[in-house]
């Protein structure tokens, strides 16, 4: 929320948050507090709450397995090799993607193509997709973003497609860039 108020305002008082829905109370007034303040108040909060059961955190693959939708059969894969094997949906790839990767969103083809959009703004960001036109990174963080903050339907695929480009990928680079 804004103060309505004009004059000059150091740099070092704002606070950008990267965020897709307007922030809590809660949030907002923790950035009132300094570093060290916030600090205490994170580890009071940890020792009230004792000891807390951990729950088994999911690969991507153990999650793909229920929500992504089924690998399809990419004829020009097998004409090259007979044994090639079935695509990865949950793993880093160098191709784009013809179908979103979540099952909720296969029937949608307005949201299915934007997905499909997003996911090579998405290979082109991290350099993993070669361009004869050059982006600039913001543009391509628009196309990555702009569609899951207009539809919500789109933020889960977003981020499994990012996760997806993060799992099993060996370029540092890339790395870097997601």
């Amino acid at each position: 929320d804004g103060t309505k108020q004009t004059g000059a305002v150091s740099t070092e008082a704002i606070v950008i948050l990267p965020t897709l829905s307007k922030p809590t109370n809660e949030v907002m007034n923790l950035l009132i507090l300094s570093p060290n303040q916030r600090k205490n108040l994170i580890q009071a909060a940890q020792k009230d709450m004792g000891t807390v059961e951990r729950i088994a955190l999911a690969t991507l693959k153990q999650f793909s397995l229920e929500y992504f939708r089924p690998p399809t059969r990419d004829v020009n894969r097998q004409v090259i090799s007979r044994n090639a094997a079935p695509e990865r949906l949950w793993a880093h790839s160098r191709e784009p993607i013809r179908q979103p990767l979540l099952k909720k969103l296969v029937g949608n083809s307005e949201l299915g193509h934007k997905a499909c959009l997003a996911f090579t703004a998405i290979l082109k960001y991290m350099g993993d997709y070669p361009t004869r036109q050059v982006q600039s990174p913001l543009e391509l963080t628009d196309l990555i973003f702009g569609p899951a903050t207009k539809h919500e339907a789109l933020r889960d695929e977003i981020y499994c497609q990012i996760m997806k480009q993060m799992t099993s990928n060996n370029n540092r680079f890339s790395m870097e860039q997601g």
